[in-house]
C-alpha cells in the first residue's frame, strides 16, 4: 500500500515540477495575480514533495508529523567545525555552546574536526571545558593529526615516520604505535612547526626523494595573528613540494580524507551525517567535495557575500546555530 502512494507522489511531483518550471521562465510581468499563482505553485509544490517524504519514512519505519521533523531524522551525526563555529579565536559563541548542549541532551553523536595538528584531543577538550564551557570527551574531538594516522594505519605499509611537527603531533604519532625515525622512514607527515629548522626539512625532503610517502596535514598557507599573517602548515608543505617536485597526500579540510575518517568514526554513512562550518573554503568544501550535506553559519569567516555566484553551494545556510533544530 504505502509503495504504491509513494510512486503515486512521485507521479504528482513530477507533474507539479513541470508546472513550475514552466511559469518560472515566464517572461515576469508586473501582475499580481501571476505573482500570486506562481508563488501558490511554489508552495503546491513543497507540500508534495513533503508528503512523498513523509510517506518513504514511513515506509522505513519512521513516523514524522512536521516538515522539519524530516531534518531531525535525516541526520543521525554532526560533523562541526570550531575556530568560528563553536567559538571565534578566544571570543564565546553562545549558540553555539546551546547548540552543543542540545545536541548531548538528545544524545545525538557528534565529532568537532578540525585542521589543527598542534594540539592533541585532551589538550582540545581542555580548552573548550575551560575557556566555553563546553564539556565534551576526547571521543568527540578528531583533528587533522588522529585523521592523518587513521590514515597511515590502514595503508599499513610501515610504521617508522620522520615527524615535522611540534610536540603534541609527535605524541600523538607515538601513542598511535609508530616509530618516529630521523632516517629512512615509511612516510613523511607534515604539520605546522614553528621551531623547524633547514636540517629537518633537508631531512625530510631527501627521505620522500627516496620513496617515503609524503603526507601533509593540512593545506593552511598562513594564520591570522594580531600581528599579521604568519607561516602555516601549508607553507612547510609549499617548501617540501618545491624541493622534492612531489604531490603530497593532504588530509584536512577540504580533502576528504578527514571526512571519510571522521565518519568512519562515527559509524555513520555520509548521508546520515552533516557538515557544519563558518568557513566556505574548508569546512564547506570538504562538505560537498565528499558529498555530505553541510550547514554554513554565518558566525565566523565567510559570509553570504562570498559565495555569491559559487557553483558549489552550502546545502543551508543559518545566521547562527540558534536557527537550527535539531
Amino acid at each position: 500500500m504505502i509503495e504504491s502512494k509513494i510512486k503515486l507522489d512521485f507521479v504528482k511531483l513530477e507533474k507539479a515540477l513541470l508546472a513550475l518550471e514552466v511559469m518560472a521562465y515566464k517572461p515576469m510581468q508586473e501582475d499580481r495575480g501571476n505573482i500570486d499563482a506562481t508563488i501558490q505553485r511554489f508552495e503546491f509544490t513543497i507540500e508534495l514533495f513533503w508528503k512523498l517524504l513523509k510517506h518513504i519514512l514511513e515506509s522505513k519505519g519512521v513516523q514524522v508529523q512536521y516538515p522539519k521533523d524530516i531534518l531531525k531524522e535525516a541526520y543521525k551525526g554532526y560533523l562541526i567545525d570550531l575556530d568560528g563555529t563553536v567559538y571565534k579565536g578566544a571570543e564565546r559563541i553562545p549558540t553555539a555552546e546551546i547548540f552543543v548542549k542540545e545536541l548531548q541532551d538528545k544524545n545525538i553523536p557528534f565529532l568537532f574536526v578540525t585542521n589543527n595538528a598542534t594540539k592533541t584531543a585532551a589538550e582540545v577538550k581542555e580548552n573548550l571545558l575551560k575557556n566555553f564551557q563546553i564539556d565534551v570527551t576526547e571521543d568527540h574531538i578528531y583533528t587533522s593529526a588522529m585523521a592523518a594516522l587513521d590514515h597511515l594505519s590502514e595503508w599499513n605499509i610501515g610504521k617508522k615516520v620522520l615527524v615535522i611537527g611540534e610536540a603534541s603531533l609527535k605524541q600523538e604519532v607515538q601513542s598511535a604505535g609508530f616509530e618516529m625515525v630521523d632516517e629512512h622512514p615509511d612516510f613523511v607527515l607534515q604539520a605546522l612547526d614553528r621551531g623547524v629548522t633547514y636540517q629537518q626539512l633537508e631531512a625530510a625532503c631527501l627521505a620522500i626523494q627516496q620513496g617515503a610517502k609524503f603526507v601533509a596535514t593540512n593545506p593552511d598557507t598562513n594564520l591570522p595573528t594580531e600581528r599579521g599573517f604568519i607561516p602555516g602548515a601549508g607553507a612547510l608543505t609549499a617548501f617540501l613540494k618545491a624541493c622534492t617536485q612531489k604531490e603530497p597526500l593532504i588530509i584536512g579540510k577540504p580533502y576528504p580524507t578527514n571526512m571519510a575518517g571522521a565518519i568512519k568514526r562515527m559509524k555513520l554513512e555520509k548521508d546520515e551525517v552533516i557538515m557544519v562550518g563558518d568557513n566556505y573554503n574548508t569546512d564547506i568544501l570538504a562538505g560537498v567535495h565528499y558529498g555530505v550535506d553541510t550547514l554554513m553559519v554565518l558566525t565566523g569567516f565567510s559570509q553570504r557575500v562570498d559565495i555569491e555566484g559559487k557553483d558549489e553551494q552550502p546545502t543551508y545556510i543559518v545566521k547562527d546555530l540558534s536557527e537550527w533544530e535539531v
